[in-house]
């Protein structure tokens, strides 16, 4: 691959990620922006790329305010995108005890985990919590499965008490599919063949919808990823991209006309995106789909997007559970008195089988 310098910026975001009404000046110590370079070339590998890496805070680009910011990185202009991503910088202000329950709606209670929160402020004063202080709670951290507009149910001095009927509860899933393509010396539990060559092809066994399927239980990374590759000393440059090819068989042998599905996971932002988009095979009544995947293990969802709809439901194809094991992210931000802008004041992690 051919090395390039890239520009990086950040901007500081309110909680629902929308830009903060601030200037750069008032949140970054120094330079406005950065540049990333010294990429490493890969070796001994079919696919030549450069790897590249950036870690943040630096001498060039430091914050001064907590709260939620876009690292947005870019070649040149701003209009020529590379990505973004999602960076929290947290100032403890609070301590935060949760728990997974029952939701308080009887059709619920099979499929969905609900939460029930208390928040300790410490030592910082929230003029209107109705208005001025936001709660995140998300999913195995993930950006599309976020309950962002709770209001306390009670307030005792410093204490907010989180109990809901509704809104409170997110649809539980099922342990995610895994992939593991460390070794290419060895067929893991989920491939059926390994065909080395230029590039390699690494054929899956056919995935089948798990809606009827009432509990799982295996280990997963609850949709992260992990690059890493057996007998190489440097994953970041030795691990091979490989052409992966998944396959999901039609609950009803048909091609479904009213919306589309698409491999989501950690390892490519939750978003959904034509590149992942499965085509349907009308000879082998399949979906199928071709990644070009980096040695290292895989979780994902198959999720369907309905036509004229902009979040897909994974639970069409995977199924919900009240037994599956997540992770919630709690987040709190809170104006500063006088400020417009949020500050992230409180974070934990909140596990459904293990709290």
């Amino acid at each position: 691959g051919e090395m390039n310098t890239f520009n990086v910026k950040l901007i500081h975001c309110d909680a629902k990620w929308n830009p903060s009404p601030i200037e750069s000046f008032e949140y970054m110590d120094g330079f406005e922006e950065d540049e990333l370079t010294g990429g490493e070339s890969s070796f001994n590998t079919f696919h030549d790329y450069v790897h590249y890496q950036y870690e943040f805070p630096n001498e060039q680009l430091k914050v001064t305010l907590a709260g939620n910011y876009l690292l947005v990185l870019y070649d040149g202009e701003l209009d020529n995108l590379v990505l973004t991503r999602r960076i929290r910088v947290f100032k403890p202000m609070s301590i935060i005890n949760g728990k997974t329950t029952r939701p308080g709606i009887p059709k619920y209670i099979y499929y969905n985990q609900a939460i029930h929160l208390e928040l300790n402020i410490m030592n910082y004063t929230i003029t209107d919590p109705h208005d001025n202080m936001t709660v995140v709670i998300e999913q195995n951290n993930r950006w599309d499965k976020v309950i962002n507009n709770l209001k306390p149910s009670f307030i005792s001095n410093e204490t907010y008490t989180y109990i809901h009927q509704d809104g409170n509860h997110f649809s539980g899933g099922k342990e995610f599919r895994s992939l593991d393509i460390r070794n290419l010396n060895f067929k893991s539990e989920r491939i059926k063949d390994i065909i080395i060559g230029n590039p390699n092809k690494i054929i899956l066994k056919k995935d089948e919808f798990r809606s009827y399927i009432n509990k799982m239980e295996w280990r997963d990374l609850n949709g992260q990823f992990s690059i890493s590759t057996n007998g190489s000393s440097n994953k970041d440059t030795e691990a091979e991209y490989n052409e992966v090819y998944f396959s999901l068989t039609s609950a009803h042998n048909i091609e479904y006309p009213d919306g589309d599905i698409y491999i989501i996971g950690a390892f490519n932002n939750w978003e959904i995106n034509p590149n992942y988009k499965l085509r349907y095979n009308v000879n082998k009544n399949i979906y199928e789909r071709m990644l070009l995947l980096k040695q290292g293990i895989y979780n994902y969802y198959y999720t369907f997007l309905r036509k004229g709809e902009q979040i897909g439901d994974t639970g069409f194809i995977e199924g919900d559970s009240k037994e599956t094991e997540n992770d919630y992210f709690i987040y709190l931000y809170a104006k500063p008195m006088g400020q417009s802008f949020d500050e992230l004041i409180g974070y934990t992690i909140i596990n459904s089988v293990k709290n």
